[in-house]
């Protein structure tokens, strides 16, 4: 089948024979990818992909990674990955740290659409203190 247009459809396609084919790549090489969001126009497409070693990540993403080794640095802790918050009314949950985001390093996830976003150490130490509290 080729195809003449980018579209939802046939990218939902593409991104599935994408990652069982990536597995096979992983699997040779004691590699886990993850393809993350695909942008397109009607013409071209794009998208980031993610490689962890296997056997030290256990499928976690490289802003998890990040996060864990990095926290403390902005007054967070590991255990604060994962964890629940709510802002303008909607659920999040901290997926991860960027650092080279000064502003807004921390990136966190919409639960109920998983679309991404990113906040400030103000906010989240805000946030995350008004849910334990």
């Amino acid at each position: 089948m080729k195809i003449t247009n980018f579209n939802r459809e046939n990218l939902n396609s593409i991104r599935s024979e994408f990652e069982k084919e990536l597995k096979v790549i992983g699997n040779k090489f004691g590699i886990s990818f993850n393809v993350n969001t695909i942008r397109f126009t009607e013409k071209s497409m794009h998208c980031k992909l993610e490689g962890n070693l296997s056997d030290n990540c256990s499928n976690e993403s490289f802003l998890a990674i990040e996060f864990k080794e990095k926290c403390h640095k902005y007054g967070l802790k590991p255990t604060d990955l994962r964890r629940k918050f709510t802002s303008n009314d909607k659920t999040f949950r901290i997926i991860g740290l960027k650092v080279r985001n000064r502003k807004y390093p921390i990136i966190a996830e919409n639960v109920l659409t998983g679309k991404s976003y990113k906040f400030s150490i103000h906010q989240i130490k805000d946030m995350v203190d008004i849910m334990k509290g």
